[in-house]
């Protein structure tokens, strides 16, 4: 349960995954169009975890739904494989796409809390999942919200400077990782090259995060083809691209030098402690040396046994 997320400090954790995983269903019915019944539906999870969302559609698999869940983490794919399937199913995939799934095959995608944390693939898994969506097919997928921005970089949102943000480039997964903030001017102007954004919600996940609601995005398929660059590239007639542009390397400059001040003092840690690992080290390397030693004596002790034995006899 850990795996996809903390669970906070006393209570029940069993109740609180669980709790979440309802939360994020009520946010992906909220987001979804009418005319998509689920109940017959071919369904992606996209980073499904160990499944704390997928779970929450038992009932509609039951009644015909198709749900696969996609994930990175070996760990959490192996226990989803063996606890949850069948009725469900589920691959691993990359850091990057593809997905071993065919063209045109899902109604509905969902991504909880996934792109909040895609820095530099963005563009290639729109692409990938618009690919993998029906002509008319719903994506639903969550992003960092305003109201997360101050929490987490410690500035004020300035929707006008802010596009396609990364931050904390540096983090390690145990810290959380690097995080993605995606305006809603700039999910419209990029993402709508490939997709008809059909809502942005700004506060649509609100049970998200202790610390602020994420925004919950419902766009469909349509039947334009784009590239990667075409994606990425700043509409030259918004000058929020630019401004968005130069704040996000502004940020990337500041991200890159505390990960250089934690690599340093890291190092330093690590030279301070090499003293005490090599001593130990030896010390280890002496007890094997006198294990072995013992060892020997004791083959050569039994073997003395032995032939006294056969003396014996």
């Amino acid at each position: 349960m850990e795996r996809v997320g903390t669970l906070g400090i006393g209570g029940d954790p069993a109740a609180r995954y669980d709790e979440l995983g309802r939360a994020a269903r009520a946010a992906i019915e909220r987001a979804l169009p009418r005319d998509l019944d689920l109940r017959h539906a071919r369904v992606l999870d996209l980073g499904c975890g160990s499944g704390r969302v997928m779970r929450q559609f038992s009932a509609e698999v039951d009644q015909g739904m198709e749900l696969t869940g996609s994930e990175i983490d070996p760990a959490s794919v192996a226990w989803v494989e063996a606890m949850l399937c069948p009725p469900f199913a589920v691959i691993e995939h990359e850091e990057a796409p593809p997905l071993d799934l065919p063209d045109g095959h899902f109604d509905l995608i969902y991504a909880m809390s996934v792109f909040s944390h895609i820095t530099e693939h963005w563009a290639a898994w729109a692409l990938e999942l618009h690919r993998l969506l029906r002509p008319g097919g719903v994506l639903i997928a969550t992003f960092l919200s305003s109201e997360l921005f101050g929490p987490i970089t410690g500035e004020p949102w300035v929707e006008s400077r802010i596009g396609h943000l990364s931050a904390k480039a540096g983090n390690s997964w145990d810290a959380g990782g690097p995080v993605a903030f995606a305006s809603e001017w700039w999910l419209r102007a990029h993402w709508g090259r490939a997709f008809e954004v059909i809502s942005f919600d700004p506060t649509g996940w609100p049970e998200a995060d202790p610390r602020g609601a994420q925004a919950v995005a419902a766009l469909r398929r349509d039947d334009r083809s784009a590239t990667r660059s075409e994606l990425e590239a700043p509409d030259p007639g918004d000058p929020r691209e630019i401004d968005a542009l130069r704040y996000a390397s502004e940020v990337l400059w500041r991200d890159s030098a505390a990960t250089r001040v934690r690599l340093d003092r890291r190092i330093r840690s690590l030279e301070e402690e090499l003293p005490h690992v090599e001593a130990q080290a030896q010390h280890w390397r002496a007890t094997a040396e006198t294990w072995e030693r013992l060892h020997d004596e004791a083959r050569g002790l039994d073997q003395l046994v032995a032939d006294n034995r056969g003396t014996d006899a």
